[in-house]
Order: C-alpha cells, then sequence, then structure tokens
C-alpha cells in the first residue's frame, strides 16, 4: 500500500481493522506500507505478514523488508504526523518499522505492539551527511526490543530524547554524535535503563561510542556496552568529551560502561569541569580508565573550571597525558575517595595557584603514581606552586620528586609519600611555604624523605621514617632523610603504614 497523501484507518478494541497478505500466512508476502510521501492515522488496527523487499523511491536502494517503511512525510499536510495507537505489528519479514530518524518527530507511538517479527525492532536510517535538528523522541514499546541504525546519528541544535526501557543497537563503527548545541536526554530507571548496544549485544563489531563536539548529555540509569571501536578520534573509548558548551554539563549517573574495546570516557582537560560522575560502575573493559587528553586546539592543560574526579566502582584511574594538567588560581581540583591518578614519563599535575583537595578515607584513599605504577622516577610528580594544597589518606608513589612545593600552603596527614626517584619532597626556595606533614609515612625513596631548600622552618613531626631510629639527614636515624630547616621531634616509632589498608601498600614497597 504506497501512500503519498494520507490514510485513515481507526478500528476499535472490539472490531480491530486489519491489514494482511491474501493468504495471510507468512512474513513477507505483501510490501507492507510504502510512505514514499503521506502520512497516515492508526488506532486498534492489526498490520501482519509484510516486509517484502522494496526499492526506496528516492535513492533507489532496497529497504529492508518491514510492514512499515517511510521514507518521507510531507511537512505541508494537515496534522502531518504518523500516529500509530494501539497498533499491532507482527510477522515482518524484517524489521518491524523502518524509518529515517529526522522524521521520528513527525510520528507518534502509542501502545504499538511488535510480535513474531523476524526483527522485532525499529530500523532507524541514519547518516552523518544529515544531521538531525529537531526534538527526536524515542519511548519503549510493547515486545520491542528496540531502536537499531547504521551509520552515524548525529543530533545537530535538536534534542534525543530516550525514554526508561529504550535500547539503541548501534552498528559496526557507528557512533551518536551531539554537535552544535546537540542534546542526549536518556534518564532511565533502576527497573528499566536505558541501552547502548551493538546490533548483536555482543563485542564482535563493536560502534563508536558517544561523541561530545559542542554538545552534552544527561545520562542516568543507562548501560553503554561494547563501545571503543577505533574510528580515527583522539581516544579510543565509549564516551568522548571533547567540548561541551559554556553552562552545560555532561552527566553520568547511576550508570554502567561495560565491555569497551577501549577507555571508558576520555574527556579534554579544559572540559573537565563539565563532567559529572556519580555512582557508576565500569566492568570488563579494554581500559577501566578515564583518559584525560589536551585540549585538541592546543593549550597548556589548565582546568577552565573547578573540576571533581570522583572514585568509582571499578576505575582503575584518571590517566593524565602530556602536557599535565594544571590548577589554576581561582579553581579547585577535588581527587575523591577511592580515585588514582596516573601519569605519564614527563607528565604531572601543577597547582599554578589553585587548590588541591585530595581527601580519602583508610579503605578508599586517593593515589597518584605514575601509568605503569611499577618503579621509582616514572613521572614527573606533583607540582605545587603558589596556591593550596590539602592531601589526608593519599599516596604518592613513583615520581621523580613526589611532591615539589613552591611557595604552596600545604597540609598533609594520614599519608605516604614514597618510592620517589628522587626526593619524597621537595621545599624549594621560592615565597614562603607554610608546609606540615603529621601522622604519615615518608620512606624508600632515593634522595632525601623531606628536602627543605627554603629558609621557612617546615613542621615534619609524627612521621614515620621507615625506620623506628627517626629520619637520617638532620636526623639522629636511618630512615629516610631529613635535609633542611625543620622540626621532626617526636617521630613515629612504629610503621602507621601497616595499619593503613592493603590497598595502599604494594608488595614491592614492603621489601624495601
Amino acid at each position: 500500500i504506497i501512500v503519498e497523501g494520507k490514510i485513515v484507518a481507526i478500528g476499535t478494541a472490539v472490531s480491530a481493522i486489519t491489514f494482511t497478505s491474501v493468504t495471510d500466512s507468512g512474513p513477507g508476502e505483501w510490501p507492507g506500507f510504502l510512505f514514499w510521501d503521506g502520512v497516515g492515522h492508526f488506532e486498534h488496527v492489526a498490520i501482519r505478514n509484510g516486509g517484502e523487499v522494496v526499492l526506496d523511491p528516492i535513492n533507489g536502494w532496497p529497504r529492508s523488508g518491514a510492514n512499515i517503511n517511510v521514507s518521507y512525510i510531507p511537512p505541508d499536510l494537515n496534522n502531518s504526523n504518523l500516529i500509530l495507537r494501539d497498533v499491532q505489528i507482527q510477522g515482518s519479514n524484517g524489521f518491524g518499522m523502518s524509518l529515517p530518524t529526522n522524521l521520528f518527530n513527525q510520528s507518534e507511538l502509542d501502545n504499538v505492539t511488535f510480535t513474531e517479527n523476524i526483527t522485532n525492532r525499529v530500523q532507524l536510517i541514519t547518516s552523518v551527511s544529515f544531521p538531525i535538528t529537531t526534538n527526536v523522541t524515542l519511548s519503549a514499546q510493547p515486545g520491542l526490543e528496540g531502536y537499531e541504525f547504521e551509520g552515524g546519528l548525529v543530533m545537530d541544535t535538536g534534542t534525543l530524547i530516550l525514554e526508561p526501557g529504550v535500547t539503541l543497537f548501534c552498528a559496526s563503527e557507528a557512533g551518536i554524535v551531539m554537535q552544535n548545541g546537540g542534546h542526549l536526554t536518556a534518564v532511565g530507571t533502576p527497573e528499566n535503563p536505558i541501552t547502548f548496544t551493538t546490533v548483536t549485544d555482543t563485542a564482535v563489531n563493536r560502534w563508536g561510542g558517544i561523541f561530545f563536539w559542542d554538545g552534552s548529555a544527561e545520562l542516568v540509569n543507562t548501560r553503554i556496552r561494547f563501545a571503543g571501536a577505533d574510528v580515527g578520534q583522539q581516544a579510543v573509548s565509549a564516551l568522548h568529551v571533547y567540548e561541551v558548551p559554556d553552562g552545560q554539563e555532561s552527566i553520568l549517573e547511576n550508570s554502567v560502561i561495560e565491555g569497551s574495546g577501549g577507555y571508558v570516557i576520555a574527556v579534554e582537560v579544559d572540559n573537565l569541569h563539565q563532567l559529572r560522575l556519580q555512582n557508576n560502575q565500569f566492568i570488563n573493559n579494554a581500559m577501566n580508565r578515564i583518559l584525560l587528553l589536551p585540549d585538541i586546539d592546543g593549550g597548556d592543560g589548565r582546568l577552565a573550571g573547578s573540576a571533581n574526579l570522583p572514585g568509582q566502582q571499578g576505575l582503575e584511574s584518571y590517566e593524565l597525558l602530556a602536557p599535565g594538567l594544571a590548577v589554576p588560581t581561582g579553581m579547585t581540583l577535588t581527587v575523591g575517595s577511592g580515585a588514582t591518578m596516573m601519569s605519564g614519563s614527563g607528565v604531572g599535575l601543577r597547582i599554578a595557584g589553585g587548590h588541591l583537595e585530595a581527601v580519602g578515607t583508610q579503605n578508599a584513599p586517593v593515589q597518584f603514581t605514575s601509568v605503569a605504577d611499577s618503579g621509582l622516577g616514572e613521572w614527573s610528580g606533583l607540582q605545587l606552586g603558589e596556591g593550596t594544597a590539602v592531601f589526608d589518606h593519599a599516596e604518592v608513589r613513583f615520581g621523580v620528586d613526589n611532591l615539589v612545593v613552591s611557595g604552596t600552603a600545604v597540609s598533609l596527614q594520614n599519608s605516604q609519600i614514597h618510592s620517589a626517584s628522587s626526593n619524597g619532597i621537595l621545599v624549594n626556595s621560592n615565597g614562603t611555604p607554610a608546609f606540615t606533614i603529621a601522622n604519615s609515612c615518608v620512606f624508600n625513596n632515593g634522595g632525601a624523605g623531606v628536602r627543605n631548600e627554603n629558609a621557612t622552618q617546615i613542621d615534619a613531626r609524627n612521621v614515620w621514617w621507615g625506620d623506628a631510629s627517626g629520619p637520617s639527614g638532620i636526623g639522629p636515624g636511618s630512615g629516610d632523610a631529613l635535609v633542611g630547616n625543620a622540626l621532626f621531634e617526636p617521630w613515629l616509632e612504629d610503621d602507621l603504614c601497616m595499619a593503613i589498608s592493603y590497598r595502599l601498600y604494594l608488595p614491592g614497597v614492603l621489601n624495601r
């Protein structure tokens, strides 16, 4: 049935209208409805046994068999929508329904039941060459497995709304792109999450993931599965946060990222303040890490706003690439309980007048280490310039100088500073630092445990120096050296670090 005008078929719950093949015996016995330049209004209707493959009149391509095939809905017809209410789509030779995504805003599905189709899915015809500029809502329907698309799905200024229970099946290397203010709203519930996955819902033929090029998203109670195909971007990841519009955020909350072929999230440092993570899980990904990228347009790695790096279930670390990350004046970087930051060779974190808050717990400390996390001097360490920093239940290991204090106000307690190739802590001659360390462990460093090159006295009392006899250097013991103007008595004669959770204490450290 070719529709170039308008068809209206309204039955009742008792007397439904049926469209089927002559024999009414099986799938693919007729082409179904072909909306080539028209609209329809169906209520209490059954459409079955269609799906014979036909050629699309617009581009000449064969259309996958479906009971309802839509090529174009003219906007100038009265009530120019395709309305399906209390409709049963049954026994199709392929998809239950097929239409271009940009026409979905002209389609209304309400209580549409999909049953006994070869594929109980709606096919979305998409292309990166034809971005969507209108709002589109995809809803769950009885028996509907989800919506499947092959080309890239690009939201350009419009909003894609996925309602609870919806599944998007994404073809190999296809991606979902938010650009020019495009927004994705996918707010599920614990009982009815929203799922993004491959066509087969397996790791075979991964899809590209979700991309933010001047776009944003709210992802709550979602499941993002088997993304991370290499599509030639900055990183291989499930989520790619490259640019978010000013004043907006990309939110991932109560969600699961599973089976990614690369990282779970890749985010440019200057957009880090616009990424909000809460109560997520990361499971069986190639890299259970969040990659912190430099700005693709250049830059020195400075935050553009205060940012939070929380610990998340299954998240191994935040991995920092060159040129590193800087916290400028007026901004705060909070590294939350259970979070780990990893940096590569020659890369580190700089406090450039801002504030660093690294406060963990005994069972979920904050950790700073190298990407390899295996040996001395593998990263640059923390460079604490003018500004402030607070460490509590934190561990810094495997840097060149683990901490360099340059005119900074630093408070460090209940923490470990160890396994630097040079100094565990270096207080240089710049400015007037306010440095205190207490109830902490400084040990196994290649140079001094603490070296103070500043005339200002620092407070290093109540510290375990790796030996019960106390620090060497200006101290009387044989532990890590303390050099320069410092208070150090009393020191801790018992290894406080042995009481700190096993996660803090690496096997390689035990054999110092």
